[in-house]
């Protein structure tokens, strides 16, 4: 007994002196945060797993400025100066080892878990598969998937009398899924064919797994000692995950090119044009999973937001409708070259991925250890760990006026916008510096373009077709009210379709939710 007290007494003595030591004389002492989160890295690890760290961290920055300490040995920063300073730095792959996982098993990496030439070599595959001028190519297939979404609420508005409630949520993901399958595998996963999601969706879309994952790591003891009574039937669902992935690899393989251009089509070239340095079919199938999660969580989140900020603000829905409408004869005429055009449904798409960005969360990176380095003005300690966050950067004050108001208009280049606006308007300041919905430098999405025509697509088809509105008896969640995982944990969107009023010219107005 004698023996476990003073083991009891010596490491409480320790956790005392080392939180002494982070207060008073850790090189990261000087920068301002709350005391507790100086001291231990619990508080910041649970917001993180608890879904509240994006909302937490833009309240620390409310009160403590652009520069919050957040753990005893990192920053975060709200200083549109720090994305370049961070992420356009040579050695700017350097994260810490908890964010740098792999899933048990698989040795291959791809391009979010690669570094250095790994990451290149990935980077420039994906480049060429995800390409202004192979997005084009693939229009057509992505068009199909959109026609087959809106036979689907057809039926349901046909079926109904007129009208149709739909969870957009649910539905959009469907949607991106099925397209984000055919062109990665030249086989989609039916689900708007079915009207249920595929298994593969709930284990790639279980974000709050990876980061209580994450999370154990920092505490290797407890992480060693979970692993080792964890059963390997506990692994199944990835097993099947990667299995599926295989299995729809070689059948591309044995079954040579699809009947339209895809993914796979591109890396094919890739590894033909670079001898060198290919990539291996395990390497293609860890990417193509990567694929499938940007593909399908990010893009519906993309949509979600934008239909619920529609939704909320029914003028700005009248507007959209009104301008897509007046610019097609025609939903057949429809595409994205001249969808890219409309210059209120893009700036729609800008302001829905600022308040709602697929990706809100920290993007992390540890410094050099040998040297102190300069962000955003300020020097920071060697071995620092510092990140920026889309949403407490997009939501800030300081950066955009009336941050929390859906204002399209700030996108908008017209001068003679901003001057309708009163003085205490969200036009007044926006910083479109601080604005990086796709990451900056090498790690920047590589598949923005796909990610736009998609956008541009599936909005304007909505907004010529349709007349929508929230369904009667439902309410719109409070954006913000959702957890954070990675991604938004969205909640249902049920949205009551009706044919459009007119198919050209003026929208009916919108009722207001």
């Amino acid at each position: 007994m004698g023996l476990i007290l003073k083991a009891v007494g010596a490491y409480v003595l320790y956790v005392i002196s080392q939180a002494i030591y982070n207060i008073l004389f850790h090189p990261l002492a000087k920068f301002p945060g709350p005391k507790a989160w100086s001291t231990s890295r619990i508080p910041y690890l649970f917001t993180l797993v608890t879904g509240q760290n994006s909302f937490r961290i833009k309240a620390l920055h409310d009160e403590y400025g652009p520069v919050v300490r957040v753990a005893p040995n990192e920053l975060h920063i709200n200083d549109p100066r720090a994305w370049d300073d961070i992420y356009l730095r040579k050695d700017s792959e350097i994260r810490p080892p908890q964010w740098g996982m792999r899933p048990p098993g698989i040795e291959s990496y791809n391009v979010i878990s690669g570094v250095g030439p790994d990451h290149a070599r990935f980077r420039k595959a994906l480049g060429m598969a995800f390409s202004e001028e192979a997005v084009k190519e693939y229009e057509p297939t992505v068009r199909s998937y959109f026609n087959k979404f809106t036979t689907r609420i057809d039926d349901l508005i046909a079926k109904n009398k007129g009208s149709a409630v739909v969870d957009m949520v649910k539905w959009s993901n469907f949607t991106t899924f099925d397209v984000i399958g055919e062109l990665a595998w030249s086989k989609s996963y039916d689900c708007l064919d079915t009207g249920a999601g595929h298994a593969i969706m709930g284990v790639l879309s279980h974000f709050q797994g990876v980061i209580i994952a994450a999370a154990i790591t920092y505490y290797p003891w407890i992480n060693n000692a979970l692993m080792a009574i964890t059963p390997r039937s506990a692994f199944e669902d990835l097993k099947m995950i990667f299995n599926d992935g295989h299995e729809r690899l070689q059948n591309r393989i044995k079954n040579g090119p699809s009947g339209h251009p895809d993914v796979l089509g591109h890396l094919a070239e890739y590894n033909k044009q670079n001898p060198n340095a290919k990539i291996t079919d395990d390497e293609i199938e860890q990417n193509v999973f990567s694929c499938l999660v940007a593909g399908s969580e990010c893009l519906t989140t993309a949509f979600s937001g934008a239909l619920h900020y529609l939704l909320v603000y029914p003028s700005k829905l009248q507007r959209a409708q009104e301008e897509v409408r007046a610019a097609f004869s025609s939903e057949a005429n429809i595409n994205a070259t001249d969808a890219a055009k409309l210059e209120y449904l893009n700036a729609v798409i800008e302001e829905s991925l600022r308040l709602c960005p697929p990706l809100p969360d920290m993007l992390r990176r540890q410094l050099p250890s040998d040297a102190p380095t300069t962000i955003a003005g300020r020097v920071i300690p060697p071995a620092t760990v510092v990140s920026v966050s889309c949403y407490s950067m997009f939501r800030s004050a300081s950066h955009f006026s009336s941050p929390d108001t859906f204002a399209p208009e700030r996108f908008l280049k017209d001068a003679d916008e901003s001057a309708k606006w009163s003085p205490d308007s969200p036009l007044n300041h926006n910083d479109m510096a601080a604005f990086k919905p796709w990451g900056v430098g090498p790690r920047e999405c590589p598949a923005q373009p796909l990610a736009r025509l998609e956008m541009r697509l599936f909005l304007a088809i909505l907004l010529y077709r349709y007349d929508f509105k929230v369904a009667e008896g439902n309410y719109l969640t409070k954006w913000t009210s959702q957890q954070v995982f990675e991604t938004w944990q969205k909640d249902p969107l049920n949205v009551e379709f009706s044919p459009a009023a007119t198919s050209s010219g003026t929208a009916t107005p919108v009722a207001a939710p």
